[in-house]
C-alpha cells in the first residue's frame, strides 16, 4: 500500500491535498572538483577526485491548500548508521556528505539530456529531507527538523547546489562544456505521495550550448538539433571554404561547394542532359536528366505488370501476344504481322470467335469448312518457296473475302450477329493485302 493511499485516507487528514512544484537556480559546471566518499557511496559520483560536475539548486514548493506531511520516519542515528533503512521503509539514512540524516527516497529525479531529448546523464540523489526552508507564500514555518518531516503550505525546502550529492556528475559526457543540454528535475517521478496536480511535478532548464540552434560566442554556426545545414560541423564550426556539401539531394545538379564564411551550402548547377540518374528499369526504362530534374522516360520495350519485356518478346502465356513499344509501351500486343506466325495468330483468332456464333448449323458447318481451309493455307505459307509465298497469300486473301462475305449476309438475314468475327477477318485480309 503507497504512503500515497496512507496520508489520503489517515483521520484528520483533509480531501485537499498538497501540490509540490519543483524550481531550478543557479546552475553551473564545476570541473576537477572533489566530492566526499559519502557521495561516492550514495551512487551520485563515480570518484572523490577529478570529477565535472553540472551543480545547481533545486526549490520543492507545496502550492497545495494542505501540508505535505510524512512524520517521523523512524531512524536510528544516521551519522553512525549511514545507509541504515528506517522503521518506514520508504526513509533511508542519507550518507551524502553534508546530510547524516533521514531522506525520503525517490523525493526527485534528476536528468540530463541532450537537444534530441535523449537521456545523457542521470543525477544519484534521489533522496531528500522534507523540511520548511522558507514560506514565501504565505505558510508558516512547521517542519524545522528531519525527524518529524512534511512542508507546509505556502513553503518550500531548498537544497543548494554546495551539498553533497546536489548535481549531476557529467564527467564522462562528450563535450559536457560545450554542448547544449536540458536539465530535468521531477518530484515524486514514481507517485509515492498525495499530490493534486501531477502536472506541474517536473521543471526544465536549458543550458546553451552547441546543438540548441542559436549562435552564441566562440562558435561560428549553430544548426540545432535536426537537419543541419551541410556547411555548419557537428562542433558548431563553418567549414572551410571550397569544401563540396551535400546540399539539394538531387541527382541532377553538381554538389553544392561551401563558401567558409555561411552555413548553408551553396548549390551546384545543372548537370548534362541525358545523365544517368536512377536505377531505372533497363532495358525499358531510364531515370535520365534534364533540365537539373531526374525524369522517368521509357526508351526500349515493354512494361507489363511491372517486368521488362524486349521488344519482339512473346508473351510465355500466348505465343500470339508479344511486346511491340510502337502499338502499346505498356501491354503485350497480337501479333498480326504478314509473317506466316501472324498469320497463323490471326486465323487462331477468327477460329474463336465464329466457334463462338450462335447461327444455324447449317451455316456454321459451312464457317467452319472455310475457317479450317484458310488454316491448313496458312501451315503450307512457311514450307513454300519466295515465289510461291505470294500465290498463296492471295489465295488466302480471296478465301477470306468469301468467308466476309458469307457472314455479312447472314447478318443481313437477320440469322445470327457476325460482327465480331467479320473484323477479325477483315484483319487478316488486311495483313495479306498489306493494307
Amino acid at each position: 500500500m503507497s504512503l500515497a493511499f496512507l496520508l489520503a485516507v489517515a483521520p484528520g487528514v483533509s480531501h485537499a491535498l498538497p501540490d509540490l512544484t519543483p524550481e531550478i537556480y543557479a546552475v553551473f559546471l564545476d570541473t576537477d572538483a572533489t566530492v566526499g566518499s559519502g557521495d561516492v557511496a550514495e551512487g551520485c559520483a563515480g570518484a572523490t577526485t577529478g570529477r565535472t560536475l553540472l551543480r545547481f539548486g533545486v526549490r520543492s514548493t507545496n502550492v497545495g491548500a494542505t501540508a505535505l506531511h510524512t512524520g517521523d520516519p523512524g531512524c536510528p542515528d544516521c551519522l553512525t548508521n549511514p545507509g541504515a533503512i528506517c522503521d518506514n521503509p520508504l526513509f533511508e539514512c542519507s550518507p551524502a556528505d553534508g546530510h547524516n540524516h533521514p531522506h525520503f527516497t525517490d523525493f526527485g529525479r534528476y536528468e540530463l539530456l541532450d537537444p534530441a531529448g535523449d537521456l545523457v546523464a542521470q543525477g544519484g540523489k534521489r533522496s531528500f529531507c522534507m523540511l520548511d526552508t522558507a514560506c514565501p507564500g504565505g505558510g508558516t514555518r512547521v517542519y524545522t527538523d528531519c525527524e518529524d518531516q512534511g512542508i507546509s503550505s505556502g513553503c518550500y525546502d531548498e537544497y543548494a547546489p554546495t551539498l553533497g550529492c546536489q548535481y549531476i556528475d557529467v564527467t564522462d559526457v562528450p563535450d559536457v562544456t560545450t554542448r547544449a543540454f536540458t536539465l530535468r528535475v521531477t518530484l515524486d517521478p514514481d507517485d509515492l505521495l498525495p499530490d493534486i496536480d501531477r502536472t506541474n511535478n517536473a521543471v526544465e532548464v536549458a543550458i546553451p550550448g552547441c546543438g540548441d540552434g542559436i549562435v552564441q560566442e566562440g562558435e561560428g554556426c549553430d544548426a540545432g538539433p535536426t537537419s543541419a545545414p551541410s556547411c555548419c560541423a557537428a562542433s558548431c564550426r563553418l567549414v572551410p571554404s571550397g569544401v563540396t556539401c551535400a546540399g539539394d539531394p538531387n541527382p541532377c545538379r553538381a554538389p553544392g561547394v561551401c563558401d567558409g564564411a555561411s552555413p548553408a551550402c551553396v548549390p551546384g548547377g545543372a548537370v548534362a542532359d541525358g545523365t544517368a540518374c536512377g536505377a531505372g528499369l533497363p532495358p525499358c526504362v531510364a531515370d535520365l536528366c534534364a533540365g537539373g530534374t531526374c525524369v522517368t522516360r521509357q526508351v526500349a520495350g515493354c512494361v507489363i505488370e511491372g517486368a521488362c519485356r524486349a521488344a519482339g518478346e512473346s508473351d510465355p502465356q500466348d505465343a500470339c501476344r508479344q511486346c511491340e513499344p510502337a502499338r502499346s509501351p505498356d501491354a503485350w500486343s497480337e501479333l498480326a504481322d504478314a509473317t506466316p506466325a501472324g498469320i497463323g495468330c490471326q486465323i487462331g483468332r477468327i477460329a474463336t470467335t465464329t466457334s463462338a456464333l450462335a447461327c444455324p448449323a447449317r451455316l456454321m458447318r459451312r464457317v467452319v469448312v472455310r475457317v479450317d481451309r484458310l488454316d491448313e493455307m496458312a501451315t503450307r505459307l512457311s514450307a513454300v518457296t519466295p515465289s510461291g509465298t505470294a500465290r498463296l497469300e492471295r489465295r488466302l486473301s480471296r478465301r477470306a473475302s468469301r468467308l466476309v462475305h458469307v457472314l455479312e449476309r447472314a447478318a443481313r438475314r437477320g440469322r445470327c450477329a457476325t460482327e465480331v468475327a467479320t473484323i477479325e477477318i477483315r484483319r487478316l485480309r488486311d495483313q495479306l493485302t498489306g493494307a
